[in-house]
């Protein structure tokens, strides 16, 4: 995510950052038509989305090119997620492998972002206290690609 004000200083908060599976993942954005820079430029600037529907309440992020979708998710919904994991690259190879068409959305990673006051960011936030945003857009697929294999 990239900060609204690009006065707020680099070390004002730590972020660390946990791929579920990054093998796997990258596997499934390569066959998405994603490459791992194209993954980093999208997700790099990001801004609060809240789509119209659902029920989960959950909180959910949109890339400001409109290509990624992100959900805020529980730790029970990881868990849960996770055990699904093998059982989706399982499918997936088999589908691309056959050659067959499938209605599942892309899932392009599970992540876990961590982000933690740094030592200036009581400082920070007194000079600017800004929030973290960026721009919005509409849904869409890879770069060059057909729109339909962006969600994740």
């Amino acid at each position: 995510l990239e900060p609204a004000s690009a006065a707020l200083p680099a070390r004002a908060a730590a972020v660390a950052v946990t791929a579920h599976y990054p093998i796997q993942f990258a596997g499934l954005r390569a066959l998405a038509g994603w490459s791992e820079e194209a993954v980093v430029a999208s997700l790099s600037r990001s801004a609060a989305w809240a789509p119209s529907g659902g029920k989960s309440g959950a909180t959910f992020v949109r890339t400001a090119d409109g290509r990624l979708v992100l959900k805020a998710i529980s730790s029970r919904e990881l868990r849960g997620a996770l055990e699904l994991c093998p059982a989706l690259f399982h499918y997936a190879a088999r589908a691309h492998g056959d050659g067959l068409p499938s209605a599942l959305v892309p899932l392009l990673g599970i992540f876990r972002v961590e982000v933690r006051p740094g030592p200036h960011a009581a400082a920070a936030a007194a000079a600017d206290p800004g929030d973290v945003g960026g721009g919005g857009g509409s849904t869409g697929g890879p770069p060059g690609g057909n729109g339909g294999a962006g969600g994740g």
